[in-house]
């Protein structure tokens, strides 16, 4: 690893997470993150820190050698859930993470979905 990518690696970005869809009890999420070097992983995470099944990693290298990575989870919207994307380098200990909060279906209060 040369030294520049010593300095690129902190450019990482925190993963950005969007709502694709929204079908009866099923919330598809998407989430994405650039920057890093060398390529990283990406995983959904539970309330509980369990790891959710999701589809492939998509994962783009682009001219300046740096990583893009993003992913699809559906989660369902039977009881309120809290829902973590994680980027994470394990050479280099580096990570980055965004929240979402999916309301359940009995959720009387809110039935938006909010990022913390």
């Amino acid at each position: 690893m040369t030294q520049d990518h010593d300095i690129l690696k902190s450019s990482a970005t925190t993963p950005v997470m969007k709502v694709m869809s929204i079908v009866s009890s099923r919330v598809v999420l998407q989430c994405e993150s650039a920057g890093w070097y060398p390529e990283p992983e990406l995983l959904w995470l539970d309330g509980e820190g369990n790891l959710l099944s999701a589809g492939p990693t998509e994962t783009l290298r682009g001219p300046d050698d740096l990583y893009t990575v993003s992913s699809r989870v559906t989660v369902e919207k039977r009881h309120s859930n809290n829902i973590t994307c994680r980027v994470q380098q394990r050479n280099t200990n580096q990570s980055r993470e965004t929240h979402i909060h999916v309301p359940g279906n009995n959720d009387s209060h809110s039935e938006t979905i909010s990022l913390f």
